[in-house]
């Protein structure tokens, strides 16, 4: 096997609708059919309120490993307003460089082959002009220890999509999620509010400490997104990319936002249930389809 590919979970409000019947079904397509194309180990860590609900759909064994001690661990972070600081937990804690794969992540070709030997791959570029709060904010403006100067007064607004990230260098993995962790954590003690803050502690600090120190990272997609029109630039690339956005079809697909207006009755559900049926019961299917 190559590296291990892990998945983080975390039911941060404690709300019984994060169980929807699309978001079990998101993560159980993101592992199947992960595994259907890359020969990983799998890995899961969630929350104990996750584990009870996937136990008790009987899903827990889709993955080589399930743990839930990471993410009932204490932490000083308002988990509301970084609700994505559960990923940067778990990925302080790993031993070796991995793969991290989000929930909503559905891949249909091997991805754990293509690092190419670049410190890291990733989803993509955003481009962060009036997306992302900078030096002049002023929760960022107020942070003490947390941010460095080069990341308050960072050379640009770029930024980089974490829906799927691929690993080779250990030193920065934990460099990365080290910044990111306090970062957030300053920033709750600040009372910075639920928004863009949580983007740019996980996804702009990843770009400009890149950019800081020299790292060699490339993206799957070429384009860069538009964070503030959600839309691709037609003009704007990373070279060294792998793919252009109208080439990614039969690569993967990363719903992100567009998964809250996903309905029962839809194609997109449809395809979900089709993508899983051939690996679970039909009982599963249906347990799974009425939540």
């Amino acid at each position: 096997m190559t590296k291990r590919a892990i998945w983080v979970l975390e039911n941060v409000n404690g709300s019984p609708e994060f169980y929807s019947s699309v978001n079990t079904l998101m993560l159980l397509s993101s592992v199947i059919n992960w595994k259907r194309w890359n020969n990983t180990e799998t890995w899961l860590y969630v929350d104990q309120l996750t584990w009870n609900h996937l136990h008790k759909l009987n899903l827990l064994s889709y993955w080589d490993r399930v743990d839930v001690t990471i993410l009932e661990q204490s932490t000083t972070i308002n988990k509301v307003s970084f609700w994505s600081s559960s990923k940067l937990r778990v990925l302080l804690q790993q031993d070796e460089p991995v793969i991290m794969v989000d929930y909503d992540f559905i891949t249909f070709t091997n991805l754990s082959e293509l690092d190419h030997g670049v410190n890291f791959l990733y989803s993509h570029d955003e481009d962060g002009d009036f997306a992302y709060p900078g030096a002049a904010d002023r929760y960022i403006k107020s942070c003490k220890w947390s941010l460095p100067d080069y990341l308050k007064w960072s050379i640009n607004n770029d930024a980089i999509n974490v829906s799927y990230l691929c690993f080779n260098d250990i030193e920065f993995q934990k460099e990365y999620a080290e910044h990111s962790l306090n970062a957030m954590a300053e920033l709750s003690d600040l009372g910075a509010p639920k928004g863009n803050y949580v983007c740019f502690a996980e996804q702009k600090i990843l770009k400009q400490l890149a950019l800081e120190k020299r790292v060699e990272h490339r993206p799957l997609i070429k384009n860069q997104f538009h964070a503030v029109k959600g839309v691709w630039h037609e003009d704007k690339f990373i070279e060294n990319g792998l793919w252009n956005k109208n080439e990614i079809w039969n690569k993967f697909i990363h719903y992100g936002q567009e998964k809250h207006s996903i309905l029962k009755d839809g194609p997109e559900f449809k395809f979900l249930c089709n993508s899983v049926k051939a690996s679970i019961s039909i009982e599963i299917l249906a347990k799974i389809i009425s939540l």
